[in-house]
């Protein structure tokens, strides 16, 4: 199930998280993946960066 939203928006988690829930009856694997604009041209260009988990406090900023 894929859900577009503002990972940057707490109640749009949220909501995504229990739609996914509703729809299945629990999560057991949630992938985020959202990059910036900058990672994504980067991600075409075929380099890649280790994944690194990050805090919803720096996704904010």
């Amino acid at each position: 199930m894929a859900v577009p939203l503002d990972v940057t928006d707490h109640e749009q988690a949220a909501a995504a998280a229990a739609a996914g829930i509703e729809r299945f009856g629990r999560i057991d694997v949630l992938v985020n993946n959202a990059v910036p604009s900058s990672g994504l041209r980067a991600a075409c260009a075929g380099q890649a960066a280790p994944l690194r988990p990050t805090p919803m406090r720096s996704a904010r900023s």
